[in-house]
């Protein structure tokens, strides 16, 4: 598996290319990053005490803002960190929905009743209790995107029953004996443990290509995924 194939463009050339001059690539931009920040963003609100359609709402007029108000032209890489940029972006985002929630509220509006959690305005955790929720979100979606990634790869070879059988081995759950794959799937106990050996490494490759793309060039990738594997 090609890592150029799977991460091209970069995510800071995708952030780039939405405030550029070309349409098509514009558009192909935003659907990516949409594609790729939604699901940790989603997470994030939903911990915050919003219902899951008061979410997909807020994450959506998110992206609405980012793209109308050009807030991507301030994410720098030589500033830190991409998911920095965006939790910051989005806390500011939620405390703007609350406060305009919570006027609505107090002027007698039904369709808010169901955001009564939101009056404390975040305030049972600290900004720093906020940020290792998010990192926690934010790794788990990475986990999750490699994931699909080596499953689609092994798919396209036609090795769908080895990676099912072996999957276990990348999210910790409880594994079945090599000798049991291996009579299952037709193959040596010995060819069995060559492929998990395998599939740990493009695994391995994959989280350190993904990891990577939303640094900063003075950040350390092997740090950074320590501390990714710590939030988790």
């Amino acid at each position: 598996m090609k890592m150029s194939d799977q991460f091209q463009p970069t995510r800071w050339t995708l952030l780039r290319q939405t405030f550029g001059t070309d349409p098509g690539l514009q558009n192909r931009a935003w659907k990516e990053i949409h594609q790729l920040y939604r699901r940790p963003l989603e997470r994030f609100v939903r911990l915050q005490g919003w219902s899951e359609v008061d979410a997909e709402d807020l994450v959506q007029s998110f992206f609405v803002k980012l793209a109308h108000r050009d807030w991507l032209k301030e994410a720098d890489p030589q500033k830190g960190k991409m998911r920095t940029f965006l939790l910051g972006r989005l806390q500011n985002h939620l405390k703007q929905a609350r406060r305009h929630a919570n006027a609505k509220k107090r002027g007698g509006d039904a369709e808010t009743t169901s955001l009564e959690l939101l009056e404390s305005d975040g305030a049972e955790y600290s900004d720093e209790e906020w940020a290792r929720i998010f990192d926690k979100e934010w790794a788990t979606s990475v986990f999750e995107r490699c994931l699909e990634s080596l499953e689609a790869d092994y798919a396209k070879k036609g090795r769908q029953a080895l990676f099912a059988g072996t999957r276990g081995i990348l999210t910790g759950e409880p594994g079945r004996p090599a000798a049991e794959i291996a009579e299952q799937l037709g193959m040596t106990e010995g060819a069995v443990n060559v492929a998990i050996h395998r599939m740990r490494h493009e695994f391995r490759d994959l989280i350190r290509a993904e990891v990577s793309e939303s640094l900063g060039p003075e950040d350390d990738l092997s740090e950074e995924i320590r501390h990714l594997a710590a939030s988790l």
